[in-house]
C-alpha cells in the first residue's frame, strides 16, 4: 500500500492519530470526480476491483448523495461527500433526514451487525 494507509490499523479500537489522518484524505479524496477517486484509492492499495462510487443523483430527483466504497482484505473503507453549502440539492437531502428515538444503552453489538430493540440498524 502507499501511503495513507500504510499505517493504517483497521483491529484498533483505540483513537489512532496515523488512521484519523487516513480517513481524512479520504473524506477529503470523496469531493472529486469518481474516476480520480478509483485512481487514488488504487495507488492506496485497495484493488479496482474492490471500487465502488455511488450516486444517487438523476434527473427526475431532488435528492443528491454521493460516496465510494473500497476494499481489501482487511478492511472496507466508506468515505461520504457532506453538505457542499452551495448545492441545494445536498441541502433538500439533509432534510429529507428522518429522525427518530435511540436509546444507546439498548444496543448491542456482535460481530456482524450494530443492533437495537427495533432491529438491526446495519
Amino acid at each position: 500500500m502507499n501511503a495513507p494507509f500504510d499505517t493504517f490499523n483497521p483491529n484498533t479500537t483505540r483513537w489512532s492519530g496515523a488512521n484519523a489522518l487516513a480517513l481524512a484524505h479520504a473524506a477529503r479524496l470523496a469531493y472529486e470526480p469518481a474516476a480520480k477517486i478509483k485512481v487514488q484509492v488504487t495507488d492506496w492499495g485497495f484493488p479496482a476491483g474492490r471500487f465502488k462510487f455511488i450516486e444517487s443523483e438523476n434527473d427526475n430527483s431532488l435528492l443528491d448523495t454521493q460516496a465510494f466504497v473500497a476494499g481489501n482484505d482487511e478492511m472496507i473503507l466508506v468515505a461520504f461527500r457532506g453538505t457542499q453549502p452551495t448545492e441545494l440539492k445536498d441541502w433538500l437531502t439533509d432534510l429529507e433526514a428522518i429522525l427518530r428515538p435511540f436509546d444507546a444503552a439498548a444496543c448491542t453489538r456482535d460481530s456482524t451487525t450494530l443492533s437495537t430493540p427495533c432491529g438491526p440498524m446495519c
